[in-house]
């Protein structure tokens, strides 16, 4: 989910520390004969006809890939949006013939699916120990000319994701459905994580019945009964250069972000690495441009960069220029990548097999990663031997 990644210091700020919706436990992801591996099939990258800022072709396409079939993707009526797991289950989230929908799978192949709503938008997930949270937006009516305004939505299954219950709260989830007012107004939650205390969840919302959205957080001991805090606490987060995303590493904590200037397609960027022993105190490590990038002009954008950890080190994917499609603004051409690191100090760029056609959420197995890939479905990244 795109924005899980910025939750995760307002959650230290708002009570203390954070537990990662990533699973390390015994789960066994089987690569069994209903899995493609599609490394060896992918061809080279088209040269461009003039010199843009894009990947090179000669740069390797990552192995160790592998499209679960089981799964219904590509079909054009499925998207995969957020991924979590705990030591028993993974569960992916997303759109099942314009309905918000979840898959459950105790090894990674097989999926079972259970419809969480018949309307809606669903954006995040995450797993504590009361069962599954899914949050997203409802939309209940249009307007004309401002569109479909939308409410927050929080969904909750204290079993195995087989029945879905919306949490209603009027008060703590305002939303714009009951407004009278023509202004553009659309709330939602898009992220949320799994804390010591239960949930957190940030969004945006009305407050006190005006119609323009706010950055607001919620916190919830269960996923039942929520609190929601207006204005959402400060973050530690370092502000600039941006820590755009993190994950727990080498009994602390990485973060990768970068300082860009000028704008697209002529946006430079410098990435940054950063290091943490606690989640609050942050330090700042230049990363060498050319690890992420084969141009000067190519640029780091990181609005949708995720980042995990594990067995295997550190692994970034990401959207634009570097940090997941690498567009030729001449032929539109994306090329999906992947960055791997053993020590946070020097990145490996690779091209993503063409079959994946980006990347919308990860989550680490320890050993392994699971990724969600929208309209491709799920895949998974096993470290080569």
């Amino acid at each position: 989910m795109r924005h899980r990644t910025w939750i995760i210091l307002l959650v230290v700020a708002a009570a203390a520390a954070v537990v990662v919706v990533a699973a390390g436990g015994p789960l066994l992801l089987l690569r069994g004969g209903s899995d493609t591996d599609v490394q060896s099939s992918i061809p080279d990258v088209v040269e461009p006809t003039t010199t843009v800022p894009r990947v090179a072709s000669t740069t390797p396409v990552s192995s160790g890939w592998l499209q679960v079939k089981s799964f219904p993707a590509d079909t054009g009526s499925t998207w995969a949006r957020a991924v979590a797991a705990n030591s028993e289950r993974i569960i992916t989230v997303g759109m099942r013939d314009d309905k918000p929908t979840a898959w459950i799978s105790t090894d990674g192949e097989e999926w079972t699916e259970h419809l969480i709503a018949q309307v809606g938008e669903v954006l995040d997930v995450a797993v504590g120990g009361q069962g599954y949270v899914a949050v997203g937006a409802t939309c209940p009516k249009i307007v004309i000319p401002t569109g479909v305004p939308c409410d927050p939505a929080v969904w909750v299954s204290p079993d195995d994701a087989a029945t879905w219950t919306r949490v209603v709260d009027d008060e703590v989830f305002e939303g714009c459905s009951s407004l009278t007012t023509l202004d553009p107004c659309q709330s939602k939650i898009d992220g949320i994580a799994t804390t010591d205390t239960g949930f957190y969840a940030t969004g945006l919302d009305t407050i006190d019945g005006t119609p323009h959205n706010r950055e607001v957080a919620w916190t919830s001991p269960d996923g039942l009964t929520w609190q929601r805090i207006y204005p959402p606490p400060e973050t530690t987060r370092p502000p600039y250069p941006q820590l755009v995303t993190e994950t727990e590493w080498q009994n602390g904590r990485y973060g990768l972000g970068a300082e860009c200037t000028g704008d697209e397609p002529n946006l430079t960027c410098q990435p940054f690495g950063w290091t943490s022993p606690d989640g609050t105190n942050w330090a700042p490590i230049t990363l060498d441009t050319a690890d992420f990038a084969t141009s000067e002009r190519a640029a780091l954008i990181h609005e949708e960069l995720h980042l995990v950890s594990g067995t295997f080190g550190l692994l970034a994917t990401g959207i634009h220029l570097a940090t997941g499609y690498l567009l030729d603004t001449t032929t539109e051409e994306e090329t999906p990548m992947m960055f791997l690191s053993d020590d946070g100090l020097e990145w490996v760029p690779y091209r993503l097999p063409a079959e994946i056609r980006g990347i919308n959420d990860l989550v680490s197995l320890g050993d392994r990663v699971v990724a969600a890939s929208g309209v491709s479905g799920i895949w998974i990244w096993t470290p080569p031997a």
